[in-house]
């Protein structure tokens, strides 16, 4: 479990990089992206594999619908709120579109 301290810490950590990479980049767009997955680890291959396939993701598509849910596709706030399925099943979705995008692209 993560505590309060290292997530702070963490926070401050990202803000920083970020604001050194304004500082070098100078008129330039800084797009972050987070990877939300269930549980407490939270770097892993399948989130790593998430995080490639939705850079190229954005590189087609820039604004647009709300996030889809995974598991049911409707909007992804609503599921989150109301936590309308269980880690299992997120994971599992996670561990199919990974191996369908690896399979995909070898």
């Amino acid at each position: 479990m993560v505590t309060l301290n290292e997530l702070l810490a963490s926070r401050d950590a990202r803000h920083a990089m970020q604001q050194q990479l304004l500082a070098d980049n100078s008129g330039k767009t800084l797009v972050c992206l987070t990877v939300v997955v269930p549980g407490s680890v939270k770097r892993n291959h399948q989130s790593l594999v998430v995080a490639h396939a939705a850079v190229g993701a954005m590189r087609d598509r820039v604004g647009g619908q709300p996030r889809r849910c995974l598991v049911c596709d409707h909007e992804a706030r609503f599921c989150m709120r109301k936590r309308w399925h269980t880690q299992d099943e997120i994971w599992a979705k996670i561990n199919q579109m990974v191996a369908d995008y690896e399979q995909d692209h070898p």
